[in-house]
């Protein structure tokens, strides 16, 4: 990951975790739901990064599709444990379970982005291409 795309992916999920306070979605003040945004990316960056991506990227197999599915799986249960954790430990509650889920699905999207899109290439790809 490269440090403008690190960078996109922090306003981002901070946008998305303001916006999702202000709008009455959870019930974390503004400031904090912005900081807890910020904290969660860069925890979600470091786990994707060096755990999942360095350790697991030898052991899965030769298949790109296997790797980024594993590496897909791996984000989105890496990304459901922070948002609980931070969730248990902050005492934030959902409020409005529309906005709620509108701004966890936009979180994921846009932490995941890579892998699943490149899920999606190398599916199609795949099926452009086999005989």
């Amino acid at each position: 990951m490269t440090p403008k795309q690190l960078l996109q992916r922090l306003i981002l999920v901070v946008i998305i975790a303001t916006v999702t306070s202000l709008s009455g979605g959870i019930s974390a003040a503004w400031w904090s739901a912005g900081l807890l945004g910020l904290t969660l990316t860069l925890a979600f960056t470091f786990i994707s990064e060096r755990i999942l991506r360095q350790r697991l990227f030898g052991k899965i197999g030769k298949g790109l599709i296997t790797i980024y599915a594993v590496h897909l799986c791996g984000e989105t249960v890496v990304a459901a444990a922070l948002l609980w954790l931070f969730a248990l430990i902050f005492g934030i509650k959902v409020v409005n379970e529309t906005i709620f889920i509108l701004a966890v699905a936009a979180v994921w999207l846009s932490l995941c982005k890579e892998a699943a899109g490149k899920i999606i290439s190398l599916t199609l790809l795949y099926i452009a291409t086999r005989k």
